[in-house]
């Protein structure tokens, strides 16, 4: 730590020598590079913007420096010999126009289609002599005797069926056996019955009642000598030649799914196979608990190898059809804070471009901004070209090129802030201790930090405060508000604003000595690209929040906090 703290007294030393001198040297660049060249500068290949007048470590990674070498530059960018940049293996590619496909990846379960189900009601009354169909889940063929129906009423209607064909010759016995037949139609006999009972000489006692599909049993009302009447459920089927996946979607992927689109199924009970499909349904409603819609795939099932309740991984293709500026995706350089690619300018010459994404594809990703159609950006060899780029950028600063552009706004003494009370201020600040220790912790899985407790404690000092506290509650909730429902890397990004609603809150309504023994604002200059940020931390050995896994050391006091009794 001591190390870290010499370090940053000399930059500051640095940095003031610099504003001093500019006014005396102007923006004469070629006097400071002549001076930088005279100068020989030593560096960490980690970690570019460390730069020093000795050989030595690295203050952050604790490698050795390595000499700074000498090299063109231009304008927002990196000349490097044409034999270099063949030996350093960089490759481009050119900025093309057309559609882009994304994957959208879902599970889901296995449901029997609704519209396959058929329940069977009696449309007279009797008892079950015979039951055919007694097992749940048992398989039925289509005309198969489900059970044995007893029925007065259903007897009389056969015999008049039968009185009537032996009127033969009239058209009043006509009638009355047209009449018969549609009784018994209505009864719910098929066609083959009543030809069948039309033959005989009087009604059975019992008359069979048929399956109208194939399928299988999903419910059962009755048992053998049940008694029934009209209008009785007394069994339900089901087809499952098609089945159902319903599947849910997050919001952000809804606009990618669409109906009619293709979908492939792969069925943890049987590994090895793929399942096509199509979507058939997207749910208007957005679930507000889950943040995710309903979408439902119907696939065949022809083998009937499918089955209620399996667990389903669903992939849907979405093609934007229409054309679109693309890069690959390996030409962006993805800092969380920003967006760069290396364009090619020839003979050499390379040059660092922001951009603004849009959708991305597996292989090529939308730009909306930055390049242009017919342009060259590099695909391998990027990252030696930002770090070459960042060296030179730092040397430029340690020479004074940029070095009032560069140097940090004075941090504005704890004395000035005026003082007020805000309402449960210790709560608010040891739950943003609870989310900064497990950010700041080395990560053994990327589980997003809890931000529930720290809005509970703010929302109810926002609710109690009054005058110029107020607002100070109000900022920590409005920050806290943007790490919910992210990633954990999202919520890092996000955190910087956290902790500077914090420490504005910490400084203006002193915590007390129960949220530790000290408080100290800690800032890491190299966080998210240079950009530096700060936080808060009750003990000196530092626990960088603002990275995943390695550089946790990153970072010194700048001040410390005043605890209230």
């Amino acid at each position: 730590m001591t190390r870290t703290i010499f370090i940053l007294v000399i930059v500051a030393i640095a940095f003031a020598a610099g504003l001093w001198l500019r006014p005396h040297f102007g923006h004469d660049h070629a006097a400071s590079a002549s001076s930088a060249a005279g100068k020989q500068l030593w560096t960490c290949s980690m970690h570019p913007q460390v730069l020093q007048d000795h050989p030595g470590t690295c203050p952050i990674c604790h490698m050795e420096l390595t000499p700074v070498k000498s090299g063109d530059s231009h304008d927002g960018g990196v000349t490097i010999d044409p034999v270099v940049v063949q030996n350093m293996g960089i490759r481009i590619a050119a900025v093309t126009e057309g559609p882009i496909t994304q994957t959208v990846r879902l599970v889901g379960y296995l449901q029997e289609p609704e519209p396959t189900h058929r329940d069977i009601n009696l449309r007279v009354s009797g008892w079950i002599e015979k039951l055919y169909a007694n097992v749940d889940g048992m398989d039925i063929e289509k005309d198969q005797k489900l059970f044995d129906l007893y029925s007065p009423e259903l007897m009389v209607a056969v015999d008049e069926m039968i009185a009537a064909r032996k009127q033969t010759g009239s058209p009043t016995a006509q009638t009355l056996l047209e009449s018969a037949r549609r009784k018994l139609i209505q009864y719910g006999l098929t066609d083959a019955q009543i030809e069948q009972f039309a033959s005989l000489d009087k009604a059975p006692s019992t008359i069979p009642i048929l399956s109208p599909i194939t399928g299988h049993l999903t419910a059962k009302m009755v048992y053998d000598g049940a008694a029934v009447k009209a209008g009785d459920l007394v069994m339900r089927l089901a087809n499952r030649h098609q089945m159902w996946i319903d599947a849910r979607v997050f919001e952000q992927q809804y606009p990618l799914v669409q109906v009619g689109a293709t979908a492939h199924a792969s069925v943890t009970a049987l590994p090895g196979r793929t399942f096509e499909g199509k979507v058939i349904f997207v749910h208007p409603h957005v679930d507000p608990e889950t943040r995710t819609a309903l979408v439902r795939i119907e696939i065949p099932n022809h083998d009937l190898l499918l089955r209620q309740g399996m667990y389903a991984t669903v992939e849907i293709e979405s093609s934007d059809r229409q054309p679109l500026r693309l890069i690959p995706r390996e030409a962006v350089i993805d800092t969380g804070s920003r967006q760069i690619a290396f364009v090619s300018l020839g003979d050499g010459k390379f040059e660092a471009r922001p951009l603004k994404l849009g959708i991305g594809g597996a292989e090529r990703i939308q730009v909306l901004d930055g390049v242009e159609l017919g342009e060259q950006v590099v695909t391998s060899g990027q990252f030696l070209l930002d770090s070459e780029s960042r060296l030179r950028e730092a040397i430029a600063k340690q020479t004074g090129q940029q070095l009032a552009a560069a140097s940090p706004a004075p941090a504005r003494p704890a004395a000035e802030i005026a003082k007020v009370h805000v309402p449960h201020t210790d709560d608010i600040v040891a739950a943003y201790l609870e989310i900064q220790a497990k950010l700041g912790e080395k990560q053994k899985a990327d589980t997003p930090a809890d931000v529930a407790p720290l809005l509970k404690a703010a929302s109810m000092a926002a609710e109690h405060a009054a005058g110029d506290a107020k607002p100070l509650a109000e900022s920590v909730v409005k920050a806290g508000k943007q790490m919910e429902a992210q990633s954990i890397e999202k919520q890092r990004e996000s955190f910087i604003g956290v902790s500077d609603a914090v420490i504005a809150l910490a400084k203006a309504s002193p915590p007390s000595k129960k949220v530790g023994p000290a408080l100290f604002v800690v800032r890491c200059p190299m966080a998210f690209h240079d950009q530096g940020a700060n936080w808060l931390q009750t003990n000196d050995t530092i626990a960088n929040p603002y990275y995943a896994t390695e550089m946790k050391s990153c970072g010194g006091i700048e001040e410390t906090l005043p605890l209230s009794d």
